[in-house]
């Protein structure tokens, strides 16, 4: 179980997903939130399914960095 799926188990508690969108010239963000149910995030294939259409829906705001085998 993911620390998200545990979070939501609590009462009350909600998912909200937030994306900043970088505006064309510097001109700013536009904010974009989303409220997700806890349904949709129960594992975390599900999460990266909510993730992955955040990203399909912004693809150029995307950039992800992982160097799996840096040394120290």
């Amino acid at each position: 179980m993911t620390l998200v799926s545990q979070l939501l188990s609590r009462d009350a508690t909600r998912l909200i997903v937030l994306v900043a969108e970088r505006l064309a010239g510097g001109q700013g963000f536009d904010v974009h939130l989303k409220v997700v149910s806890p349904d949709a995030v129960s594992s975390p294939a599900k999460l990266n399914q909510v993730l992955e259409a955040l990203v399909t829906q912004f693809p150029l705001q995307y950039m992800c960095s992982y160097n799996r085998y840096k040394q120290p």
